[in-house]
Protein backbone atom coordinates (compact mmCIF):
# COMPACT_ATOMS: atom_id res chain seq x y z
CA UNK A 1 0.00 0.00 0.00
CA UNK A 2 2.88 2.29 -1.16
CA UNK A 3 0.64 4.70 -2.43
CA UNK A 4 -1.07 5.56 0.55
CA UNK A 5 -0.30 8.77 2.50
CA UNK A 6 1.56 7.70 5.68
CA UNK A 7 1.55 10.45 8.43
CA UNK A 8 4.45 10.94 10.59
CA UNK A 9 3.14 12.70 13.08
CA UNK A 10 0.06 9.91 13.82
CA UNK A 11 -2.49 11.08 16.29
CA UNK A 12 -5.18 8.15 15.78
CA UNK A 13 -7.84 6.72 13.60
CA UNK A 14 -11.11 5.85 14.26
CA UNK A 15 -14.06 3.36 12.75
CA UNK A 16 -17.99 3.59 13.19
CA UNK A 17 -20.45 1.46 12.09
CA UNK A 18 -22.60 2.61 8.58
CA UNK A 19 -26.42 1.10 9.00
CA UNK A 20 -28.78 0.82 6.47
CA UNK A 21 -31.94 3.68 6.70
CA UNK A 22 -35.54 2.49 7.60
CA UNK A 23 -35.80 2.54 3.64
CA UNK A 24 -32.85 0.96 2.25
CA UNK A 25 -31.88 3.73 -0.21
CA UNK A 26 -28.69 4.86 2.07
CA UNK A 27 -26.45 4.69 5.35
CA UNK A 28 -25.87 6.42 8.30
CA UNK A 29 -22.76 7.09 10.20
CA UNK A 30 -22.84 8.17 13.93
CA UNK A 31 -21.26 11.82 14.70
CA UNK A 32 -21.25 14.09 17.88
CA UNK A 33 -21.53 17.22 17.03
CA UNK A 34 -21.34 20.15 19.64
CA UNK A 35 -21.68 16.97 22.40
CA UNK A 36 -24.90 16.36 20.59
CA UNK A 37 -25.42 12.81 18.96
CA UNK A 38 -26.89 12.30 15.27
CA UNK A 39 -27.23 9.71 12.43
CA UNK A 40 -25.23 11.61 9.52
CA UNK A 41 -25.51 10.00 5.79
CA UNK A 42 -21.50 9.63 4.63
CA UNK A 43 -21.57 11.54 1.24
CA UNK A 44 -18.23 11.02 -0.82
CA UNK A 45 -20.21 13.53 -3.22
CA UNK A 46 -20.69 16.37 -1.21
CA UNK A 47 -18.46 18.98 0.31
CA UNK A 48 -20.35 20.27 2.94
CA UNK A 49 -21.40 19.07 6.26
CA UNK A 50 -24.70 19.78 8.25
CA UNK A 51 -27.31 19.16 10.65
CA UNK A 52 -30.59 19.54 10.61
CA UNK A 53 -31.02 22.17 13.83
CA UNK A 54 -33.40 24.54 15.96
CA UNK A 55 -33.06 27.58 13.82
CA UNK A 56 -35.00 25.66 10.85
CA UNK A 57 -38.55 25.68 10.97
CA UNK A 58 -40.04 22.83 13.13
CA UNK A 59 -41.96 21.39 10.36
CA UNK A 60 -38.73 20.73 8.71
CA UNK A 61 -37.34 18.64 11.26
CA UNK A 62 -40.07 16.21 12.02
CA UNK A 63 -38.11 13.35 12.55
CA UNK A 64 -34.64 14.01 12.63
CA UNK A 65 -32.78 15.07 15.70
CA UNK A 66 -32.02 18.06 15.81
CA UNK A 67 -28.78 20.15 16.76
CA UNK A 68 -29.59 23.05 19.39
CA UNK A 69 -26.51 25.57 19.38
CA UNK A 70 -27.64 26.52 22.78
CA UNK A 71 -26.55 23.46 24.03
CA UNK A 72 -23.28 23.49 22.51
CA UNK A 73 -20.71 26.06 24.87
CA UNK A 74 -18.17 26.40 22.34
CA UNK A 75 -20.39 26.68 19.64
CA UNK A 76 -19.93 30.46 17.37
CA UNK A 77 -20.70 31.41 13.64
CA UNK A 78 -18.58 32.31 10.83
CA UNK A 79 -20.93 35.20 9.40
CA UNK A 80 -20.76 33.11 6.62
CA UNK A 81 -23.52 32.40 4.35
CA UNK A 82 -23.63 28.38 3.87
CA UNK A 83 -25.00 27.23 0.73
CA UNK A 84 -25.19 23.54 -1.21
CA UNK A 85 -27.52 22.25 -4.07
CA UNK A 86 -27.95 18.26 -4.58
CA UNK A 87 -28.07 17.02 -7.88
CA UNK A 88 -31.19 15.13 -6.43
CA UNK A 89 -32.83 18.84 -7.04
CA UNK A 90 -32.42 19.40 -3.10
CA UNK A 91 -30.83 22.14 -1.54
CA UNK A 92 -30.17 24.45 1.45
CA UNK A 93 -29.02 27.86 2.60
CA UNK A 94 -28.23 28.91 6.42
CA UNK A 95 -25.67 29.76 8.44
CA UNK A 96 -21.90 28.42 8.49
CA UNK A 97 -21.06 27.35 12.24
CA UNK A 98 -17.51 26.33 14.13
CA UNK A 99 -18.11 23.25 16.41
CA UNK A 100 -16.26 20.51 18.14
CA UNK A 101 -16.98 17.14 15.74
CA UNK A 102 -16.11 13.49 17.07
CA UNK A 103 -16.23 10.37 14.89
CA UNK A 104 -15.64 7.67 16.98
CA UNK A 105 -12.77 8.14 18.90
CA UNK A 106 -11.36 11.07 16.82
CA UNK A 107 -12.19 14.24 17.94
CA UNK A 108 -11.91 17.97 16.12
CA UNK A 109 -11.54 20.65 18.61
CA UNK A 110 -13.13 23.01 16.14
CA UNK A 111 -14.39 21.75 12.53
CA UNK A 112 -17.17 24.08 10.25
CA UNK A 113 -20.75 22.62 9.97
CA UNK A 114 -23.55 24.00 8.19
CA UNK A 115 -26.71 25.04 9.84
CA UNK A 116 -29.20 24.96 7.42
CA UNK A 117 -32.11 27.81 8.10
CA UNK A 118 -34.44 27.16 5.08
CA UNK A 119 -34.46 23.98 2.65
CA UNK A 120 -36.12 22.48 -0.28
CA UNK A 121 -36.13 19.04 -1.21
CA UNK A 122 -34.51 18.09 2.00
CA UNK A 123 -37.38 18.09 4.34
CA UNK A 124 -38.69 14.35 4.13
CA UNK A 125 -35.54 12.17 4.43
CA UNK A 126 -36.24 10.64 6.92
CA UNK A 127 -33.72 7.86 8.84
CA UNK A 128 -30.39 10.42 8.60
CA UNK A 129 -29.92 14.06 10.69
CA UNK A 130 -27.92 15.70 8.11
CA UNK A 131 -24.73 15.09 5.76
CA UNK A 132 -21.21 14.23 6.46
CA UNK A 133 -19.46 15.23 3.51
CA UNK A 134 -16.58 13.26 2.66
CA UNK A 135 -15.08 14.61 -0.90
CA UNK A 136 -11.67 15.30 -1.95
CA UNK A 137 -12.38 18.80 -0.33
CA UNK A 138 -14.49 17.89 2.35
CA UNK A 139 -14.27 20.91 5.24
CA UNK A 140 -15.03 18.34 7.68
CA UNK A 141 -12.41 16.18 6.36
CA UNK A 142 -10.04 18.97 6.09
CA UNK A 143 -9.85 19.02 10.09
CA UNK A 144 -10.48 15.49 10.33
CA UNK A 145 -7.21 15.04 8.53
CA UNK A 146 -4.53 16.26 10.82
CA UNK A 147 -6.07 14.05 13.58
CA UNK A 148 -5.26 10.76 11.15
CA UNK A 149 -2.74 8.41 11.07
CA UNK A 150 -3.29 8.54 7.20
CA UNK A 151 -5.04 11.21 5.77
CA UNK A 152 -7.60 8.57 4.34
CA UNK A 153 -10.99 7.08 4.78
CA UNK A 154 -12.34 3.35 3.74
CA UNK A 155 -16.01 2.09 3.36
CA UNK A 156 -17.26 -1.10 3.45
CA UNK A 157 -20.78 -0.72 3.02
CA UNK A 158 -23.24 -3.84 2.58
CA UNK A 159 -26.53 -4.79 1.53
CA UNK A 160 -27.22 -7.16 3.92
CA UNK A 161 -27.86 -4.93 6.33
CA UNK A 162 -29.36 -5.94 9.67
CA UNK A 163 -27.41 -8.95 9.30
CA UNK A 164 -23.92 -7.72 8.59
CA UNK A 165 -23.08 -3.84 9.39
CA UNK A 166 -20.91 -2.09 7.11
CA UNK A 167 -18.29 0.43 8.74
CA UNK A 168 -16.70 3.44 7.66
CA UNK A 169 -12.71 3.54 9.16
CA UNK A 170 -11.20 6.46 8.73
CA UNK A 171 -7.36 6.86 9.43
CA UNK A 172 -6.64 3.05 8.39
CA UNK A 173 -6.79 0.24 6.14
CA UNK A 174 -7.97 -2.63 8.03
CA UNK A 175 -6.49 -5.67 6.34
CA UNK A 176 -9.01 -8.06 7.46
CA UNK A 177 -11.81 -5.83 5.32
CA UNK A 178 -10.34 -7.29 2.21
CA UNK A 179 -8.23 -9.82 0.07
CA UNK A 180 -5.85 -10.04 -1.92
CA UNK A 181 -3.91 -6.33 -2.85
CA UNK A 182 -5.07 -3.21 -3.59
CA UNK A 183 -5.41 -1.19 -6.93
CA UNK A 184 -5.50 2.24 -7.25
CA UNK A 185 -6.34 4.94 -9.94
CA UNK A 186 -6.39 8.71 -9.59
CA UNK A 187 -9.55 10.71 -8.32
CA UNK A 188 -8.55 14.33 -9.08
CA UNK A 189 -10.36 15.49 -11.47
CA UNK A 190 -12.68 17.45 -9.36
CA UNK A 191 -13.09 18.30 -5.73
CA UNK A 192 -16.49 18.14 -4.84
CA UNK A 193 -16.38 14.56 -5.81
CA UNK A 194 -14.17 11.47 -6.13
CA UNK A 195 -13.59 11.50 -10.29
CA UNK A 196 -11.72 9.74 -12.46
CA UNK A 197 -11.82 8.13 -16.12
CA UNK A 198 -12.70 4.78 -17.09
CA UNK A 199 -13.44 3.11 -20.37
CA UNK A 200 -14.04 -0.58 -21.84
CA UNK A 201 -17.83 -0.45 -20.50
CA UNK A 202 -19.00 -3.87 -21.08
CA UNK A 203 -22.22 -5.53 -19.81
CA UNK A 204 -22.19 -9.36 -19.43
CA UNK A 205 -19.67 -10.48 -22.25
CA UNK A 206 -20.88 -7.60 -24.75
CA UNK A 207 -18.64 -4.76 -25.25
CA UNK A 208 -20.57 -1.04 -25.61
CA UNK A 209 -19.48 0.66 -28.80
CA UNK A 210 -18.43 3.54 -26.53
CA UNK A 211 -14.77 3.66 -27.74
CA UNK A 212 -14.09 6.90 -25.92
CA UNK A 213 -13.57 7.88 -22.01
CA UNK A 214 -15.80 7.73 -19.50
CA UNK A 215 -16.26 10.44 -16.65
CA UNK A 216 -16.89 8.37 -13.39
CA UNK A 217 -17.35 9.57 -9.78
CA UNK A 218 -17.49 7.55 -6.86
CA UNK A 219 -20.45 8.70 -4.14
CA UNK A 220 -21.16 6.85 -1.17
CA UNK A 221 -24.69 8.93 -0.97
CA UNK A 222 -26.52 8.00 -4.45
CA UNK A 223 -28.41 4.79 -3.41
CA UNK A 224 -28.06 3.82 -7.81
CA UNK A 225 -25.55 3.66 -10.02
CA UNK A 226 -26.67 6.66 -12.67
CA UNK A 227 -25.21 6.66 -16.10
CA UNK A 228 -25.58 8.99 -18.98
CA UNK A 229 -27.89 7.77 -21.75
CA UNK A 230 -25.99 6.31 -24.29
CA UNK A 231 -24.32 3.56 -21.17
CA UNK A 232 -27.95 3.38 -19.71
CA UNK A 233 -29.59 2.49 -22.93
CA UNK A 234 -26.90 -0.23 -23.49
CA UNK A 235 -27.16 -1.53 -20.37
CA UNK A 236 -31.36 -1.48 -20.53
CA UNK A 237 -31.10 -3.86 -23.27
CA UNK A 238 -29.43 -6.41 -21.46
CA UNK A 239 -31.75 -6.69 -18.82
CA UNK A 240 -33.81 -10.11 -19.12
CA UNK A 241 -37.99 -8.97 -18.49
CA UNK A 242 -37.56 -5.26 -18.57
CA UNK A 243 -41.08 -3.32 -18.85
CA UNK A 244 -39.92 0.27 -18.17
CA UNK A 245 -36.89 1.88 -18.69
CA UNK A 246 -37.72 5.82 -18.54
CA UNK A 247 -35.20 6.86 -16.39
CA UNK A 248 -34.91 3.63 -14.81
CA UNK A 249 -35.66 -0.31 -14.99
CA UNK A 250 -38.54 -2.21 -13.36
CA UNK A 251 -39.01 -5.81 -14.23
CA UNK A 252 -40.10 -9.08 -12.41
CA UNK A 253 -38.21 -10.35 -9.54
CA UNK A 254 -38.45 -13.83 -11.41
CA UNK A 255 -36.81 -13.13 -14.54
CA UNK A 256 -33.75 -14.24 -15.44
CA UNK A 257 -30.69 -12.50 -13.18
CA UNK A 258 -29.06 -9.17 -14.71
CA UNK A 259 -25.61 -9.75 -16.47
CA UNK A 260 -22.61 -8.31 -14.63
CA UNK A 261 -21.31 -4.88 -15.47
CA UNK A 262 -17.69 -4.50 -16.03
CA UNK A 263 -15.25 -1.33 -16.78
CA UNK A 264 -11.57 -0.07 -16.58
CA UNK A 265 -10.86 2.51 -13.89
CA UNK A 266 -8.27 4.89 -14.76
CA UNK A 267 -4.99 2.63 -16.26
CA UNK A 268 -6.25 -0.79 -16.18
CA UNK A 269 -7.63 -1.28 -12.73
CA UNK A 270 -10.41 -3.76 -13.55
CA UNK A 271 -13.95 -3.39 -11.58
CA UNK A 272 -16.87 -5.55 -11.85
CA UNK A 273 -20.46 -5.34 -10.48
CA UNK A 274 -22.48 -8.39 -9.91
CA UNK A 275 -25.67 -8.12 -12.16
CA UNK A 276 -27.70 -9.59 -8.14
CA UNK A 277 -25.80 -5.82 -6.94
CA UNK A 278 -28.29 -3.72 -9.38
CA UNK A 279 -31.57 -5.13 -8.81
CA UNK A 280 -33.21 -3.63 -5.12
CA UNK A 281 -35.56 -6.05 -3.56
CA UNK A 282 -39.09 -6.78 -4.14
CA UNK A 283 -41.28 -3.74 -3.71
CA UNK A 284 -43.35 -3.97 -0.95
CA UNK A 285 -46.62 -2.42 -3.33
CA UNK A 286 -46.14 -3.87 -6.31
CA UNK A 287 -44.34 -6.87 -6.04
CA UNK A 288 -41.77 -5.81 -8.81
CA UNK A 289 -37.89 -5.63 -8.36
CA UNK A 290 -36.47 -2.12 -9.22
CA UNK A 291 -33.26 -1.62 -11.12
CA UNK A 292 -30.76 0.19 -9.03
CA UNK A 293 -29.50 1.86 -12.53
CA UNK A 294 -30.29 5.91 -13.32
CA UNK A 295 -30.38 7.33 -16.72
CA UNK A 296 -28.72 10.46 -15.91
CA UNK A 297 -30.58 11.77 -19.03
CA UNK A 298 -27.31 13.32 -20.44
CA UNK A 299 -26.98 13.89 -23.88
CA UNK A 300 -22.77 15.61 -23.20
CA UNK A 301 -20.04 13.07 -22.75
CA UNK A 302 -20.44 9.38 -21.51
CA UNK A 303 -20.30 9.45 -17.68
CA UNK A 304 -21.29 6.61 -14.93
CA UNK A 305 -21.58 7.66 -11.33
CA UNK A 306 -20.81 4.60 -8.75
CA UNK A 307 -23.50 4.75 -5.84
CA UNK A 308 -24.13 2.16 -3.80
CA UNK A 309 -24.12 -1.02 -5.24
CA UNK A 310 -20.33 -0.50 -6.53
CA UNK A 311 -20.00 -0.17 -2.45
CA UNK A 312 -21.24 -3.77 -2.24
CA UNK A 313 -19.17 -5.33 -4.38
CA UNK A 314 -16.10 -3.76 -3.53
CA UNK A 315 -14.04 -2.46 -0.65
CA UNK A 316 -12.89 0.94 -1.26
CA UNK A 317 -9.85 3.30 -0.03
CA UNK A 318 -10.31 7.04 -0.17
CA UNK A 319 -7.17 8.96 -0.51
CA UNK A 320 -7.62 12.82 0.78
CA UNK A 321 -3.58 12.66 0.87
CA UNK A 322 -2.99 11.79 -2.55
CA UNK A 323 -7.07 12.23 -4.46
CA UNK A 324 -6.41 8.53 -5.63
CA UNK A 325 -8.69 5.66 -4.47
CA UNK A 326 -7.97 2.13 -4.31
CA UNK A 327 -10.37 -1.02 -4.39
CA UNK A 328 -10.05 -4.66 -3.98
CA UNK A 329 -12.17 -7.82 -3.03
CA UNK A 330 -14.54 -7.52 0.29
CA UNK A 331 -12.87 -10.05 2.90
CA UNK A 332 -16.64 -11.03 3.53
CA UNK A 333 -19.34 -10.72 0.42
CA UNK A 334 -22.49 -9.19 0.31
CA UNK A 335 -25.34 -10.90 -0.74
Amino acid sequence: MSGLDARQQATGSASVNATKAPDGWFYRVPVTIGGQNFLLQPDSGSTKSWVYNTLLPASDTTGHDVFDPSKSPSFSQTGVVATSNYSSGGSYTGDEALVPVQVGDVTMPTAEVDLPTQMVGLESTAGMDGTFGLSPASTLGQSLMPQLNQSLFTADLRRDGASLTGTLDFGLVDPTKFTGSLSSFDASQLNFTWRGTCSSFTVGRVPSNNAGSIACSFDTGSSDIGMSSDLFSFYAQMVPGVTSNSSGYVRPCNAAPPPDLSITIGNGVQAVVPGGMTVWPPDPDDGNCYGAMQDLGDTGPSEIIFGLPFFFAHFVVFGWGNKQVMIGQKAVASV
